[in-house]
């Protein structure tokens, strides 16, 4: 049921202990969004993500390891560069929670910056902002649900929203 879903990733994740987690991140969650101006809504991410773990993704044999994501908001190496973070010689700040999530903030204020919408800049943080302003170029649409519905970016976003709701209120997966 709604008590487990699949993350951008595939990865069974349980939204209810992703939520408790998310108590341990708040203060620095909630700092950092103020800071940049970015809503509530978006401390969703990680849910989907990292369950609110702070993790370093398992490259398959065989994958990219530029590619590999890590930390509670599962950035990979070279978007946490171009956001101020370290990741070479042995030091990874995709691991520290603190930096990770003022580096995450600003990110989905530059996508915001970008596509002018911040369900636009959550499908951007997911797909990259150029992907989503092909999909924008290519349909028309500025709405993230109707380019949704159109097939032209991912249901991300649907993802995000439903455990925004749920991180709001975790009673509404209680039986």
């Amino acid at each position: 049921g709604l008590r487990r879903v699949q993350d951008s990733r595939g990865y069974a994740v349980s939204y209810l202990r992703a939520v408790d987690e998310f108590a341990y991140y708040e203060d620095m969650v909630l700092d950092a969004f103020e800071a940049e101006g970015v809503p509530f809504e978006l401390a969703a991410v990680p849910i989907i993500e990292s369950g609110y773990k702070n993790v370093l993704q398992v490259v398959p044999k065989g994958y990219d390891r530029a590619y590999q994501a890590a930390g509670v908001w599962q950035f990979i190496p070279g978007t946490a560069r171009a956001f101020g973070l370290t990741v070479s010689g042995g030091v990874d700040e995709r691991m520290n929670p603190a930096a990770q999530t003022v580096a995450a903030a600003r990110y989905f204020r530059k996508l915001y910056d970008q596509l002018g919408d911040w369900g636009l800049a959550l499908a951007g943080y997911n797909q990259v902002q150029r992907r989503v302003q092909d999909a924008i170029n290519r349909t028309g649409e500025r709405d993230v649900f109707t380019l949704i519905e159109m097939g032209a970016i991912n249901n991300y976003a649907i993802k995000v929203r439903v455990a925004a709701d749920v991180l709001k209120d975790p009673e509404l997966l209680t039986p």
